[in-house]
């Protein structure tokens, strides 16, 4: 991975985020868990790879076991079994990224509703006055090909 790239990108988004904290998903050993993060820890969880659609490279939650035993001792909470969560995956229309987000904002006393608002104008759910991007495994950050079409925009 070239760490240049990965520093480019996180920088860009993190800079442009409206939220900097996080609330990341992971499934281990058979139980989905979430646990808080902030823009630190973004910098030990991410990784770089190539997107698709001429995108160039993307920004990524793709979390190995390494990762994953980190996020458990940063105090990972369990929200469900993997059953319960591949079952309700398979009886909606939603993938499991939006299913996550769906369990997390019901575990925080929210109504969730399916929305495309932009990372740079709110976060996915907001708690105690703070935006809070909500991601699950295989999640993409931002890619290349977003951030040119950000700064293009932006000019």
């Amino acid at each position: 991975m070239n760490i240049e790239i990965k520093n480019a990108m996180l920088n860009h988004y993190i800079k442009n985020s409206a939220a900097s904290h996080y609330i990341i998903g992971f499934n281990m050993n058979h139980t989905i868990y979430m646990v808080n993060a902030t823009d630190e820890d973004l910098k030990d969880i991410t990784t770089v790879e190539k997107a698709g659609h001429n995108d160039g490279y993307a920004l990524k939650f793709k979390p190995n076991k390494d990762i994953k035993t980190y996020l458990l001792a940063k105090g990972a909470t369990a929200l469900c079994s993997e059953l319960y969560f591949e079952q309700t995956v398979q009886a909606s229309k939603y993938n499991r990224g939006e299913i996550f987000e769906k369990m997390v904002t019901e575990y925080n006393g929210q109504e969730w509703t399916k929305d495309n608002i932009n990372y740079r104008v709110q976060g996915d759910i907001r708690v105690n006055d703070t935006e809070i991007q909500i991601k699950y495994e295989k999640a993409t950050f931002i890619t290349e090909g977003q951030i040119q079409r950000e700064r293009e925009k932006d000019l």
